[in-house]
């Protein structure tokens, strides 16, 4: 059973309208065949083609749902209540590129056909098709979370799939009450949380973080991540961001300004920093000590919270002129000068080094299976590699014309990798879990159990997707006067989505054309935070 109803429902007052919650199951039913589903490969009929813009690459699959599971009080009694809905959209341009956009919008405006500037799609099939491949030129899009779609080139990548995982998800019905008359009572669904929709716990916790697992790729694919964002770590993105490159893989911040005396000028602002903390911290303790009895506790632990923050900024910045001192009472100027220009000179032929070996690993891993699981002994001989290729570099913290902050950094491949790790951990984790029950039961009960209410989570900030009766609202308001809501599409860590800064897809279609089922005209935009 695919149709849930949320509470007691009241579809036969008068006025009542429905509005589908588009649930992820968790657990995932891999005993029966799904009849609605985010992701994966869409279902249609032969002679219909895979949409794309005009001009452009072709859109991407988002969602297929079943019409018939929908309730009658959906859109008023509009639209189909037979055959599927498909929703495709053009990811890149809708989430990175505003001037393209513009541009598509600019066409329509000037006369050319408006649906062939529409970034997104809606289809509805009278049938099921064979499960549709995306077209060769289909670009990446599985890095919503940490590659940043469209971010890094190239956007079709080797080992890299180019559609979201395949998630079944179940209908929930959900009761919206009418406009009110006076327009004074806000017009949108009752807040609902993973909890009430899943009768059973959620996990509000970051994603990323596992407490019973080292950061780590569970599959060669995994491992193909991990080389990747490596990769990218020691290049310059397509932006041309070599300041922040040098700055994150070694080099200084800002480059020191070698002229005559600038060590010097660096102990005396840390010699005056740590003096004008000090006072700070005194004044403040003074007057926490002079506080007198009838104060209230607010103005007390308001005075209380001063003392500890001069304190720590005091403490932060002792060590900082202790290390510059000894490097002045270590080195002359210039001779500094050369050892910082020695040692990054040093470190970046290892980078170039390291570039080498990891194309060299990246290589290998593709002759992988890269569905594959990477036994412990692949990961423990990746891993020792990783941490044997170690660096050195000067870095200044501080950013500040002269070197406040100098000081040498050690780092490993493997220290480099973290945020890879990470990544490459928790999509092998959603891979897994979502791809069949036998790729479910290799993920260990331990991890499992500390997954599926991470999954479960659903709040206002991120949204629930749904279809149908008024958006969840994050800016502005839902007015009754706005077309019908075909779809809700919100930003989903298990899926990968993000739309603008943790917002919601949403797809509008006008009461008139819904009616005919003229999708054509299917509008869409983003409403984030």
């Amino acid at each position: 059973m695919s149709v849930i109803y949320l509470g007691k429902w009241f579809g036969h007052r008068a006025g009542a309208q429905a509005s589908v919650v588009l649930r992820r199951q968790v657990p995932i039913r891999f005993d029966e065949p799904a009849r609605s589903w985010f992701g994966g490969l869409p279902r249609m009929p032969d002679n219909i083609a895979w949409p794309r813009v005009a001009k452009g690459a072709p859109l991407h699959f988002i969602a297929q749902i079943a019409c018939e599971d929908l309730p009658k009080q959906i859109w008023n009694g509009r639209g189909p209540r037979d055959g599927w809905l498909l929703l495709f959209v053009d990811v890149l341009q809708m989430e990175d590129d505003s001037e393209g956009l513009l541009s598509l919008l600019a066409e329509a405006w000037q006369g050319e056909d408006e649906s062939e500037a529409r970034l997104i799609r809606v289809l509805h099939v009278d049938r099921l098709g064979p499960e549709r491949q995306p077209p060769d030129d289909m670009p990446t899009v599985r890095h919503a979370l940490a590659d940043h779609i469209g971010q890094f080139e190239p956007q079709i990548r080797d080992g890299v799939p180019k559609l979201w995982r395949r998630w079944p998800v179940d209908l929930v019905v959900q009761e919206v009450p009418s406009p009110s008359a006076d327009g004074e009572t806000n017009w949108e669904p009752a807040e609902v949380t993973g909890a009430e929709l899943y009768g059973a716990p959620e996990d509000d916790e970051n994603i990323d973080h596992f407490a019973e697992a080292e950061p780590r790729p569970l599959t060669w694919r995994g491992a193909l991540y991990v080389t990747e964002a490596l990769l990218r770590t020691f290049s310059t993105d397509k932006f041309g961001y070599e300041h922040n490159f040098k700055h994150n893989s070694g080099g200084l911040a800002t480059e020191p300004q070698w002229e005559p005396g600038w060590l010097a000028r660096s102990l005396a602002r840390l010699e005056a920093s740590v003096a004008q903390h000090a006072a700070g911290l005194a004044q403040a303790t003074t007057t926490l000590q002079q506080c007198p009895p009838e104060a209230s506790p607010a103005e007390r632990a308001s005075l209380e919270n001063d003392v500890l923050y001069r304190r720590g900024l005091h403490s932060d910045a002792e060590p900082k002129l202790a290390n510059m001192a000894r490097l002045s009472q270590q080195w002359t100027e210039d001779a500094l000068a050369a050892e910082i220009a020695r040692v990054g000179a040093a470190h970046m032929s290892w980078v170039d080094m390291q570039r080498s070996g990891l194309e060299r690993m990246r290589k290998h891993i593709l002759t992988q299976d890269l569905d594959a699981l990477m036994g412990d002994e692949s990961w423990a001989a990746m891993k020792a590699e990783l941490i044997a290729a170690e660096t050195e570099y000067w870095t200044n913290f501080d950013g500040s014309p002269e070197c406040v902050q100098l000081r040498t950094t050690r780092m490993t491949l493997f220290d480099y990798a973290q945020s890879g790790l990470k990544f490459a951990l928790r999509e092998d984790l959603l891979d897994l879990y979502s791809r069949s029950a036998a790729a479910q039961a290799s993920i260990p009960a331990a991890l499992r159990a500390e997954l599926e209410p991470k999954l479960r989570h659903v709040s206002r900030s991120s949204t629930p997707h749904r279809m149908g009766g008024p958006r969840d609202v994050m800016q502005g308001w839902a007015d009754p006067d706005d077309d019908d809501l075909l779809f809700q599409i919100g930003s989903d860590d298990a899926m990968g989505w993000m739309w603008g800064d943790l917002g919601a897809l949403t797809v509008y279609l006008s009461p008139l054309y819904l009616k005919v089922r003229w999708f054509k005209r299917a509008d869409a935009r983003i409403d984030g935070h």
